[in-house]
This record gives C-alpha cells, structure tokens and sequence, in this order.
C-alpha cells in the first residue's frame, strides 16, 4: 500500500467515525425524543435524508465558492471550478460550462498563478476555512434554537446537526494534513511552513499549466533554499541532467543538498547522496567512489542498506559489483527494482528507469561472467544475451585450463 492511500484509508475512517458519532450521540437522542412531534410536519428519515443531500449540496458549493474566492484574491487564473461535476473548465480555445469530471471529494478548483513569486497560496486555503467557521457557527446557532424551543422546531435541530455532520465529514477530507485522493488543502497546508515551498508549487502550477496548453515550458528552476518539497524539484533536473549525460551540472545540484553548511533535512541528505555515489562509481576509474564510499558514515550506509528508493537501490547494486564484488547482493538489489520504480515519483519514473538500465548494462560489460538477473522490462530479451556471454565465458574458461593443462605437461616432460 502507498503512502498515500493509507492516508486516504485513514482519513475515510475518520469521516465514517465522525459521522456516526454524531448520527448516535447527537441526532438521534433529538430523533428519539421528539420523533412524534416532528412526525406531524414531516417524516423523520425523510427529514435526515433530506438534510444530509442538502448539507453535501451546500458544502460543495461553499467549498469551491471558498477556492474561488481565495484564488482571486491570492491573485491566481481560475482555470476550472467544477462542483459535484457541472461547472466550468477552461480549454486552450475558449471557458466551457456543463458537465466535467473532477479530482477531490465533491469538486474541483484549478488554478495558475499569476506571478508565481507574489501570488498567494495561503489566501487560496485561507477562504474555505474562514466558510467553514462560519458555517459551524451558523449551524451551531440554528441547533441551539431548535434545542430551545421545547420540541417545535426539533426539526431545525435535526437538520443543523445533520448538516454538521457533513461538512465535518468533507472538511475532514478537505484539511487532512497528507496528500489524498487528491491535493487537498491540508496537503497544501503543510507547505505554507517554508515560504520556498510556496514558490516552488508555484513554478509547479505554471510548468502544468504550459503542459496542458502546449505553451513554451518555463526554464527549470534551481533552489538553493532546500526543504523536502524543493528538494524534490531540483531532484527531477537531477535525473533529466543524469540522462542527458550532464553529469557535472547535476552534481552541482547535489552539492546544495550535500552542504555540511546547510541544515538539509537527513531525507534530503540520504538521496543526493546516493545520486553522488551511484554518478562515482558509474565512472571507468572506481577510485573516487570508492573513496566516497570509504568516507560514509555507519547511518548513511545503513540508509544505502535498507533499499528505501531506486537511488539506493542502484547504489546497493553498484557497491556489490565493484566494492563487495558480489553477485548474490547485486541481484538481491535489483530484484527490487520493480517495486522500488513503482514508488518513485512520476516526474523521475522514466528517468529512474532509464539509469537502472544503463547502470545494469555497465555491470554486465565488467563482470561478464555474472549472471545478472534481467530486469523487469528486459526478461524476455536478456536471456539469450546473458545464455551467450555465459557461453563465451565457459569458453574461455575452458581454454585457460587447456593452456595450463598443456603448459603443465611440457613441464613434466622437460
């Protein structure tokens, strides 16, 4: 299970927990109190299903009324605003309004900055919180009067309750600090902490929003203001620069997240290093590397160890095949890589992929008489190469040994 879906799993029992809570120790106590005097006015399982369609309606509305207002005033484009699946996308021609699917629990708000250093994220969260607040008021005050009317307008009570209960539900889903199902704002929240981090998402919403309309891609951006969420941007011109072949431009990159200078997160640490040992020991002359290797300390190893992510992963595979000279632990590493390259971002999958590749071709090349597992995408073309240099291999094996056979017995003769 990834990250993300057990955040998702547990922020939907959390939804479920609220709402029955509040259905048992709150709306039903009323229910079962003054059922036959609301019974005259109106059906009380009626009246909750009415309520709960009403408060999902309403707080749909509001929530998406809240990102629109918030995007306005953090100065950002309102590329699509779209509500339980009707309301407007924007398309490279025109603004169409009618039905469009969406990504969130109830809708969807998009949009682009229009300056990504000025325009304001924290406004484009701040505004559906502030309607949420007021509608807990607003619901809290209709309760209390439904409450004090001795059983007349129990209905009022029932409704606000009920109603309640649904925007706790969707805002707990909306304000759940881990990304979901979708970018919630609890997830966008957690960025507001370092004012890079607004930036850098950003530079993100206009690079996306190039991509979708086929404008010309801003150029990359480097941080040199390095947090786990910008970190992670200079990481993918790290392995476009890798596969490029510009080694030296993405070991200047590294060299920021490896400043002994520079309170860098141990996460963020970990990984450049790993990029810095793997770029080493890919090189013809070993020396640097493995004096590199040499210089980690028992953490960092560990780190390398444990196979957390597809840098690692390669590091591992490299260090067994000319450090450790294994070939079991080499083909322990990459008998990861599927489920390493799955958990890798989608910005740096290809990438990834494509340096696994080429660093398991240059093992093959210099331990020809391995026999490298073939990797995922490769298995039903590695085996008759690997079944060939394994031939060429038993062949020269066994002229070797002829030549010492046949040196041995001029020996014996003399």
């Amino acid at each position: 299970m990834k990250k993300n879906d057990f955040a998702a799993v547990i922020a939907y029992l959390l939804m479920i927990g609220a709402g029955i809570l509040m259905g048992f120790m709150v709306i039903k106590p009323i229910l079962d109190e003054y059922s036959a005097m609301i019974s005259t006015s109106l059906n009380p399982t009626l009246l909750v299903i009415l309520s709960l369609v009403g408060g999902i309606i309403l707080d749909s509305i509001l929530l998406e009324l809240g990102h629109f207002l918030g995007a306005k005033a953090g100065k950002y484009e309102i590329l699509s605003c779209v509500i339980l699946g009707f309301g407007m996308k924007k398309t490279k021609e025109k603004k169409k309004v009618g039905f469009h699917s969406f990504e969130g629990l109830v809708g969807e708000t998009t949009v682009r900055p229009l300056d990504p250093n000025t325009s304001s994220l924290g406004l484009y969260i701040f505004f559906p919180v502030l309607i949420l607040i007021a509608e807990v008021i607003t619901f809290m005050i209709l309760a209390s009067v439904g409450n004090k009317s001795n059983g007349s307008l129990a209905w009022l009570s029932v409704m606000s309750y009920t109603m309640l209960a649904v925007t706790i539900m969707i805002y707990i889903y909306d304000l759940f600090p881990a990304h979901i199902d979708s970018e919630n704002d609890g997830h966008l929240l957690t960025l507001l902490t370092k004012p890079a981090n607004k930036v850098a998402y950003n530079h993100i919403l206009e690079r996306k929003y190039c991509e979708k309309f086929g404008l010309e891609i801003p150029a990359p951006v480097i941080y040199r203001d390095v947090t786990e969420f910008t970190a992670q941007m200079n990481i993918v011109q790290v392995v476009n620069l890798l596969v490029e072949g510009k080694s030296a431009e993405a070991d200047a990159i590294l060299a920021i997240h490896l400043d002994p200078e520079a309170r860098i997160p141990a996460s963020v640490h970990n990984q450049a290093m790993c990029y810095r040992l793997a770029l080493l020991l890919e090189r013809r002359d070993k020396a640097a590397g493995k004096k590199y290797y040499g210089e980690l300390t028992d953490a960092e190893r560990r780190y390398i160890a444990e196979l957390p992510n597809s840098p690692a992963m390669r590091c591992y595979a490299l260090i067994s095949a000319y450090i450790e000279d294994s070939e079991n632990e080499c083909n322990y590493a990459l008998g990861r890589v599927e489920r390493l390259l799955k958990a890798c971002p989608p910005e740096i999958l290809e990438g990834e992929k494509t340096l696994v590749d080429s660093e398991v071709k240059l093992i093959r090349s210099d331990r020809i008489s391995w026999e490298v597992d073939p990797l995922p995408w490769e298995a039903s073309t590695i085996i008759p190469e690997a079944e060939e240099a394994a031939r060429k291999a038993e062949e020269e094996r066994a002229k070797r040994e002829a030549e010492e056979e046949a040196a041995e017995a001029e020996e014996s003769q003399e």
